[in-house]
């Protein structure tokens, strides 16, 4: 975590617009294959890190979102994150588009395609 608010720090003096959070997910025959994954409440805590010392910056949910917040993933949105990366991704698979549709829209937000 104290790596992880190091980084927000950074990111902030660097002024960056969007920060891409990419959430590990193991797999067989990887490198990092036997590194226990990230809790759902401490990605919950790092979105709302990030969003507080990035309040006015672009915060992407991308990789990973699905198997490691599962049911805490509508909480994603809630603890700060106004951007997700919806359909596969570049090694692994996601989930259909239209369930982070199905999701903002029971959040009572409206979501905004690119």
């Amino acid at each position: 975590m104290e790596h992880r608010i190091e980084l927000a720090f950074t990111l902030k003096e660097l002024d960056v617009d969007s920060v891409p959070l990419n959430i590990l997910t193991p797999i067989p025959g990887t490198p990092l294959e036997n590194v226990s994954p990230v809790t759902p409440l401490e990605l919950l805590t790092t979105i709302a890190l990030y969003r507080f010392i990035l309040p006015d910056k672009d915060i992407k949910l991308c990789g990973g979102k699905e198997k490691n917040l599962r049911q805490l993933l509508p909480f994603a949105i809630v603890a700060g994150c106004n951007s997700l990366m919806t359909g596969n991704y570049l090694t692994t698979l996601g989930r259909d588009a239209s369930y982070d549709r199905e999701m903002i829209s029971d959040l009572g937000l409206i979501a905004k395609e690119f």
